[in-house]
Formats: structure tokens, C-alpha cells, sequence
């Protein structure tokens, strides 16, 4: 077991020692960021990414966050261009496809330095071991997600990492209320008011990760299984059978109809038609007629 651990400590060793080199290379090749980054930010971003390998977090986030404000010079004046171009016939002229446009194209430039920024933020958080330094790391993370979601909102990769934000900062927030619950119960209660939040928002992204069209097809298949499964026990006379698969089919289109409802999914309809069908099959008609006014 000595001689494996020491092994793997060694290509640690290596390891660092390769990642020190190119630190030092993208430094050169960088060079000031003071002089260089306007320019030449691509640049910078290698350079970063070395630092977040070598676990140093500040320098990569003050470095990161240089390179997302290059692009805030020029988002900043185009989003009151827009503003101001949107309130002249209701958005419709020239003027204001044209800011959009522009807009649109600074973010689409921005969004890939903001986004490993939030990811820096993230790395440096779950690296962090104080609780207050931490959640300073997560708090920005999170308020960098809000804007992720704002240029890519049907970016999945973003979603899942603001979702797993999400999860952390709650978990941080319950831990720490926890921790001190017994001597300091009013602050402990602040806690695990903040958990609450995070946790409600983890429930709202994770029902959006879950009803991609995708994931809605595969839950859809799920509980078609269950139901023809009920079918299968309904011909060979097993009616107890039959009853918990079509219940368990029900269960689950009953749920997945609430949801996509609740996020306006464009199909809902053939999901409302899969739960009728579950419910006729156990007989439960009230139920059907109950969903037909409150879906339909």
C-alpha cells in the first residue's frame, strides 16, 4: 500500500511540476494584462486556466474577471442604447434591431470568459474550508449563473452548474446552522432560512434540467411501461397486478403533468392524454374529469 500511494504522490509531483511549466510559459506568452488584455484577451484565458490547475484561485478570478469587465465597456452603453431605441414605437425601427443586434453579438463574446469565470468561482469554493470565505465564493457563482442563463437559457451545461450551486450554498447554509444550532439558535435559524432558498431554487432547476424534451421522452416511455405492463397483467387475470401498474403509471403522468404545466412544455397535451388513458384504466373517472377542467 506504501509503495502505491508513493507512486501516485509521485505522478502528483509530476504533475504540478508540468503544470508549473506552463504557467510560466502562458505568463510569457500573456504578458501585462495591464498592457495586453484590451487587445489581446485570449490571450489571458489559457493563463487562467494554469492558475485554476495550480489551485490559485485569486489571482485566476481577479485575472478572469479583468477579461469579463474588457466586455462590459462595450455591454454597458449597448444596453441603454437598446433601452432607450425600444421605447421609440414600441422597439420597431432600424435603430433598435441594429443595438439588439450588437448586444446580442457582445454577449455571444462575453459569455465563454464569464462562464469559466463563474466555474473559477465555483473550483474556489468547493476548495475553500471557511465557511464565510466559501460562501463569498458561492454567492458570486450564483450571481454570475443568473447572467449565464440570461444569454443561454437553454444552455444544460449552465443549468446543471447553477443547479449544483444550488445544492452546495444549501448545504453550506444547513451545515453551518446546524453547527451552531445548540449555543446560537437565532442565527442558526438564519441559516437554515438561507438553506430553504437555495434548496426551493435547486428544486426549480432541477425540474427544468428534468423536463428538457429529451428527459420528458424518457419519462413518458417510463410510464408508458407501467401501463402496458397493467395491460399485460389485465389479459392474464391478475387485476391486483394490473391496478398497482396502472396507479404507478398515473403516479408518474400525474407529476410529470403538474410540472410541465408549471414550465408551459409545448406538448403537455400528448402527456394530459398519456395520464387520461392511466386513469380510464383504473377506473377512476371523477380523477379523469377533475384534470380534463383543471389541464384542458
Amino acid at each position: 500500500h506504501r509503495s502505491a500511494a508513493q507512486s501516485y504522490q509521485s505522478i502528483i509531483d509530476e504533475a504540478r511540476a508540468l503544470f508549473r511549466q506552463a504557467l510560466q510559459i502562458r505568463r510569457e506568452i500573456a504578458g501585462d494584462p495591464e498592457r495586453e488584455l484590451r487587445d489581446h484577451p485570449d490571450r489571458f484565458a489559457p493563463l487562467a486556466d494554469s492558475l485554476d490547475s495550480l489551485e490559485q484561485f485569486e489571482e485566476s478570478i481577479d485575472l478572469r474577471t479583468k477579461l469579463v469587465q474588457h466586455f462590459l465597456v462595450e455591454e454597458g452603453p449597448l444596453e441603454k442604447e437598446v433601452i432607450r431605441w425600444r421605447a421609440v414605437k414600441n422597439g420597431k425601427t432600424p435603430e433598435y434591431r441594429e443595438a439588439s443586434q450588437r448586444l446580442a453579438e457582445v454577449r455571444d463574446r462575453a459569455f465563454l470568459y464569464r462562464d469559466a469565470l463563474c466555474e473559477t468561482y465555483v473550483k474556489a469554493g468547493l476548495h475553500a474550508s471557511e465557511y464565510a470565505r466559501r460562501k463569498t465564493y458561492f454567492v458570486e457563482a450564483d450571481r454570475i449563473s443568473v447572467v449565464l442563463r440570461r444569454d443561454r437559457p437553454t444552455n444544460r451545461a449552465v443549468l446543471r452548474r447553477f443547479a449544483l450551486i444550488a445544492k452546495m450554498f444549501g448545504e453550506l447554509e444547513f451545515n453551518q446552522g446546524t453547527l451552531i444550532e445548540k449555543d446560537q439558535p437565532a442565527q442558526a435559524a438564519e441559516h437554515f432560512a438561507q438553506a430553504l432558498a437555495h434548496y426551493r431554487k435547486l428544486n426549480d432547476l432541477a425540474r427544468k434540467l428534468t423536463l428538457s424534451h429529451e428527459q420528458v421522452d424518457g419519462l413518458r416511455d417510463y410510464g408508458r411501461s407501467f401501463y402496458t405492463l397493467g395491460l399485460v397483467a389485465q389479459v392474464n387475470n391478475k387485476p391486483k397486478e394490473a391496478q398497482d401498474y396502472f396507479k404507478a403509471s398515473a403516479d408518474l403522468r400525474e407529476a410529470m403533468l403538474r410540472d410541465v404545466n408549471q414550465e408551459g412544455y409545448a406538448n403537455s397535451a400528448h402527456i394530459q392524454i398519456d395520464h387520461l388513458f392511466s386513469r380510464i384504466a383504473l377506473g377512476d373517472l371523477e380523477k379523469t374529469m377533475d384534470f380534463v377542467e383543471t389541464f384542458g
